[in-house]
């Protein structure tokens, strides 16, 4: 496995930010200089804008656009703190960099900071390379929009509890109904598509947990769309079933099982039971289980995470450890999103009960990618809700709920050696425990996590400028549980459902100007 600062110098380049629209500074103004050294590369020339500063809103989504000179395509390379990024040319997720011109794509939900921009040419005989003048890129905080939700009309009664799988065009919102049967809801527009049921027969909740203990992926087959489904089965959570079968169509299929829990012991622990199991792209499946050494006292490594390979079908695979070298605790598996690429296998993880990390998909497996020794500020024997994502300039933020009430926002700078810091939280949250999980969301370039507390009081909406955590309640907005599918940063709506008393309502949230 990677270090963790090989991993951050290795990511750096990725987490800079996806093409957007919008102009960037128009002032005038030039570098001065000539080639030196005995070079034939000139020194490249960053002419506008004139200052050495550059200010950011944290929540900006349009593209930052630099007017250059002196610049070889292919040849010339773009510095970010120190780091080179390449030479961007043709135009790729962090940017693009032309002969004239240089665009920064930035995705919003930044956080304040100031980093450093570059250019950079080889250098010639002497070796000694040829850059420009630094700009500093300073990001300040956001703005501050409202919040409003419209729900509509009853749309399924007898809804237990729902789930969130995939982006875009391929997540799917799993409603969990009486008799082991779920409906399926794909993203469509600007809501969600009429639904598809499914059976998943023997479903048990993980203990304690509000959410379904199962997950959902549509993938690509040979051209056809095929669901695929995968459960916690059995009151003793001692196996996952899964299931595929075609999206068109009312196809059930017959379930077969994909991962057993193994022999008694495997190596020095006991597996007791699986919890959650949640997928990282189509193939992989990722399964929380528990190891005990001893029923009675707690030890680094109890709370493992499991890899299974799909297909399912024949005899059960057997789950492979993940991280297995590392005896520290991993848990807490939440949805997480990469702004920069969205399309990318990612998932959020607490790794020794106070720190977060990330799971991705590496040469075909799971891997944890460690980001920082901060602490998310959650009891770390406790359970927590997790969900995070990662923007341009190297932004990384991780939203946790504890069971116990307390939320918190944990920022961190990858592009600066993974400097971790609590994000100040403006205002204390309900004393009352969530009635389930955290919702991930963004708008107008702001990131938030959504927060159901059922009928005894409003979501709420933890949301981060850049500099601050602050709870934001949505008026008439009250849910068991939430779903939110707000990935675009330049939208200002996205759609949502909201459980309540059993019942499933369709509906939109909106960030408005105050």
């Amino acid at each position: 496995m990677r270090s963790p600062r090989a991993a951050l110098v290795l990511v750096a380049a990725a987490l800079l930010g996806c093409a957007g629209g919008g102009e960037g500074p128009t002032t005038s103004g030039a570098d001065t200089g000539s080639s030196g050294g005995g070079s034939d590369d000139p020194i490249p020339l960053i002419l506008e804008p004139a200052d050495d500063t550059v200010s950011i809103a944290a929540d900006r989504w349009t593209p930052l656009k630099l007017r250059l000179a002196q610049v070889t395509p292919g040849v010339t390379q773009v510095l970010l703190d120190d780091r080179v990024l390449g030479s961007l040319s043709p135009g790729t997720s962090v940017g693009a960099l032309s002969s004239d011109s240089l665009t920064i794509s930035l995705r919003g939900a930044m956080l304040a900071g100031a980093h450093t921009l570059e250019l950079l040419n080889p250098g010639g005989e002497s070796d000694d390379p040829l850059k420009s003048r630094r700009l500093t890129l300073s990001v300040g905080s956001g703005s501050r929009p409202d919040y409003v939700a419209t729900l509509g009309a009853l749309t399924l009664d007898g809804a237990l509890s729902l789930t969130l799988d995939g982006h875009g065009e391929d997540a799917l919102l799993g409603v969990l109904l009486a008799d082991d049967v779920l409906a399926l809801f794909r993203r469509t527009g600007g809501g969600w598509s009429s639904p598809r049921s499914a059976a998943v027969p023997g479903h048990a909740a993980a203990p304690g947990a509000a959410e379904p203990a199962l997950s959902a992926a549509l993938v690509d087959v040979e051209g056809e769309l095929r669901l695929r489904l995968a459960w916690r089965q059995g009151a003793d959570g001692g196996s996952i079933a899964a299931v595929e079968v075609p999206w068109a169509g009312d196809e059930v299929g017959s379930p077969g099982p994909l991962a057993e829990v193994p022999a008694p012991f495997v190596g020095a622990f006991e597996w007791v039971a699986y919890g959650r199991p949640r997928f990282l792209g189509g193939e992989s499946l990722v399964v929380e289980a528990r190891a005990l050494v001893d029923a009675e006292v707690a030890h680094p490594g109890d709370r493992r995470l499991l890899h299974v390979r799909w297909p399912a079908g024949g005899d059960p695979a057997a789950p492979a450890t993940i991280d297995a070298a590392a005896h520290t605790d991993l848990d807490g598996v939440g949805r997480a999103l990469d702004l920069l690429d969205p399309t990318r296998p990612l998932l959020a993880i607490r790794e020794g009960g106070v720190s977060p990390a990330w799971l991705e998909v590496v040469a075909g497996a799971p891997q944890v990618r460690r980001s920082a020794d901060g602490s998310l500020g959650s009891p770390p024997d406790g359970e927590v809700g997790l969900t995070a994502l990662a923007s341009s300039l190297g932004s990384q933020i991780f939203f946790a709920v504890g069971g116990d009430g307390s939320v918190t926002a944990t920022g961190i700078d990858a592009l600066h050696e993974g400097d971790a810091t609590a994000i100040p939280l403006g205002a204390p949250p309900p004393a009352l425990a969530p009635s389930a999980g955290p919702s991930l969301g963004i708008l107008v370039g702001i990131p938030f996590a959504a927060i159901p507390y059922g009928d005894a009081e409003r979501v709420h909406l933890a949301v981060v400028d850049g500099t601050s955590l602050r709870l934001r309640p949505v008026e008439g907005l009250h849910c068991d549980m939430i779903a939110v599918a707000a990935e675009d940063p330049d939208a200002s709506a996205a759609p949502i459902a909201c459980i309540l008393g059993g019942e499933l309502r369709l509906g939109e949230l909106s960030a408005v100007e105050p």
